[in-house]
């Protein structure tokens, strides 16, 4: 029709304006969580403000002051000596792994002059080293097995002896 404006192929129209603008509808879906009562605490949790035991409290809320109390503080608490007891061994732990590694099948290789005994000096390495580290995760956590601790030490391993390892490349490499 002439006088009339062109219309995109894409656009069903009803004859009103808004049909023009209206592509996609809004999303008529709304994700909402549904609110749980905090579960009742069975450690003994004293209140952050007046020290007030919260043991068997049902709510956020201390009664005494009436201080928010939140299950992330809850958690927190129990975490900073968990933590603590952790790394503060792990990390001598696995800053000891890499000199190991190095200097034991260095020290083989001199003593003995035979790469097969160098080989095995580094293979009984990583295992003493995992079996340590593995040890370190039980130790610390009574809830992990020695097989998850001893692949959480795996892959905490592998990233000290990668990251060594191009230390080291980077060394030999400025040392030539």
């Amino acid at each position: 029709m002439p006088g009339s404006e062109p219309q995109h192929p894409d656009v069903v129209t009803n004859g009103s304006e808004e049909d023009l603008y209206d592509i996609l509808d809004p999303p008529r879906i709304t994700i909402e969580e549904p609110w749980e009562p905090p579960l009742p605490m069975h450690k003994e949790r004293p209140c952050p403000s007046c020290g007030y035991d919260m043991r068997g409290s049902k709510t956020d809320v201390c009664p005494e002051c009436g201080t928010y109390y939140k299950d992330a503080q809850e958690k927190a608490i129990d975490n900073v000596q968990h933590w603590i007891d952790i790394y503060s061994f792990r990390w001598i732990l696995y800053g000891l792994i890499p000199m190991l590694i190095w200097a034991v099948p260095a020290w083989v290789t001199i003593k003995f002059g035979n790469p097969l005994a160098h080989t095995l000096a580094v293979l009984s390495g990583f295992a003493g080293c995992f079996i340590c580290a593995s040890w370190a995760a039980v130790k610390a956590n009574e809830e992990v097995d020695f097989f998850s601790g001893l692949f959480f030490s795996f892959t905490i391993f592998i990233g000290v002896l990668m990251t060594s390892t191009a230390i080291m490349g980077f060394v030999l490499m400025l040392a030539q």
